[in-house]
């Protein structure tokens, strides 16, 4: 736990001064083994500034390393007060490495850039993205817990019939991964078939065969895999915008009350959690309203799908696509990373809007047979 975060890096002159090449080199004092380069903290404050920070236990370390070494006569004090940020004072705290001294500089020079931007004109829904974004990367690197993408396929002719259910789960036992995914399809709507307003792609499973089940037996299946989840601990229920599934869950009469969207700073021992990728990829992107389709977030995150539509796939890549970021690295420089040449990401990508229609969900808005997508594959059409 931090007691306190030190070692602030504002500009390039000073992350010189404190020589780059000492810092990422494997003999280093604060080097982790197995970790190439160095070992840093991103730290985001209330207001969306975000700084780099090494912790006060690296400091505490190097002081008595010097001492031990018989490079200083006495411990070296702590440095001034002004230099330590209280945690309470950091919305989120993710570890950050930078494997050489130029990627190093480049992350310092773009997050305090960022920052200025944000400070000067606070985007609340984007600051929300962004906290969220880098408490989801915490997270993950901790290895704690159990992360369950969750879909469902509904008949555009009556969204209370559910036509199929899909989950891909991974959680890890003594450090190794362990994963599941299944894909039901429901009995009593196997002749209730999509395909005007959405792909109907039921039967092309990418990842194993489906599972015909009855309706009653799939509620009862979803309580059971609820229930089995929390014996690891936090439960993180994954969604590509959660708004119809978590409708549908409810109506299901799933066990999840108490599911909370917004994600506590430190890593928690209980409780079930909502993650939106939607979401995710859209702090990625700098975009605090606008939210993007799963096909759009594979394509540019680099996930080949096929036969989208299909709640098993669905769920299995979202499951894929949050990986992804998660293990991305920090946001700035993830996003720096994945698209150096392109400038302007804001209009990177373009969303087709459509008239609302009265009876269509979150899944079907702009998705609709005719606005892009291929009516076998599911995938947009270019």
């Amino acid at each position: 736990m931090f007691q306190g975060i030190s070692g602030h890096l504002e500009t390039k002159a000073e992350t010189r001064r404190l020589g780059a090449d000492a810092l990422i080199h494997p003999q280093n004092p604060i080097h982790v083994e197995g970790v190439d380069g160095i070992y840093t903290f991103l730290g985001m404050f209330h207001n969306g500034e975000s700084r780099y920070f090494f912790s006060s236990a690296q400091i505490d370390y190097i002081r008595y390393w010097l001492n031990a070494m018989n490079l200083t006569s006495d411990i070296i004090p702590l440095p001034h007060s002004d230099c330590f940020v209280p945690k309470e004072e950091l919305s989120t705290v993710a570890p950050a490495v930078h494997p050489d001294k130029k990627t190093l500089r480049k992350a310092v020079d773009k997050v305090k850039k960022v920052s200025n931007r944000l400070v000067q004109g606070v985007n609340v829904s984007l600051l929300a993205r962004r906290t969220a974004f880098e408490r989801v990367r915490k997270f993950w690197t901790t290895k704690v817990g159990a992360w369950c993408a969750l879909d469902f396929e509904e008949w555009t002719g009556d969204h209370r019939v559910v036509t199929e259910f899909g989950y891909s789960l991974l959680h890890w036992k003594d450090g190794v991964e362990v994963k599941d995914f299944k894909h039901f399809t429901v009995w009593e709507a196997r002749a209730m078939r999509n395909g005007q307003y959405v792909p109907e792609n039921r039967e092309h499973y990418n990842f194993g065969t489906s599972e015909e089940i009855k309706k009653a037996k799939l509620k009862a299946k979803i309580a059971t895999l609820l229930s089995e989840l929390r014996g690891h601990g936090p439960i993180f229920l994954v969604f590509h915008d959660p708004r119809g599934d978590l409708e549908t869950l409810q109506r299901l009469e799933a066990p999840i009350s108490g599911a909370v969207s917004e994600l506590p700073d430190s890593i928690p021992s209980e409780g079930l959690f909502i993650v939106d990728t939607a979401a995710l990829f859209a702090a990625l992107m700098g975009e605090g309203q606008r939210t993007f389709k799963l096909q759009q977030v594979c394509n540019q995150l680099g996930i080949e799908t096929e036969w989208l539509h299909n709640a098993g796939n669905d769920a299995f890549y979202t499951l894929l696509a949050l990986r992804e970021m998660a293990e991305g690295g920090p946001l700035d420089t993830q996003k720096e990373a994945r698209w150096p040449t392109r400038k302007g990401m804001e209009t990177a990508l373009t969303v087709q809007l459509l008239e609302e229609r009265p009876g269509l969900s979150s899944d079907e808005e702009d998705d609709m047979i005719g606005g892009g997508y291929s009516t076998t594959t599911g995938i947009l059409k270019q």
